[in-house]
């Protein structure tokens, strides 16, 4: 069965008083990594309006237990090769 990547615009708050949009990787739907946007995507009100309508803001602690998970059923492709649909969405992440 092949997995799927996907990725979204969510806010991320690494404390209680901050919080940030960042792009969310997910594979199968559980969130393993994000990134920061870069200029161009700050410069778009695309993100923001992508993020709130996205109801969940992730932690650290979310993706602590997450990337935690995949990594113990070996299906964190960060660290495990893996059968999937989309392989060329982890160039983005290097």
């Amino acid at each position: 069965m092949k997995l799927r990547l996907t990725k979204s615009y969510y806010w991320y708050s690494p404390e209680e008083t901050i919080k940030y949009v960042v792009t969310m990787y997910f594979v199968n739907g559980i969130p393993f990594t994000w990134d920061d946007l870069t200029e161009q995507e700050e410069a778009s009100t695309l993100p923001y309006t992508e993020a709130n309508s996205n109801v969940r803001v992730f932690t650290p602690e979310d993706l602590f237990r997450s990337s935690g998970y995949l990594i113990m059923e070996e299906c964190h492709p960060c660290f495990f090769e893996m059968d999937l649909e989309n392989p060329e969405m982890l160039s983005e992440l290097e």
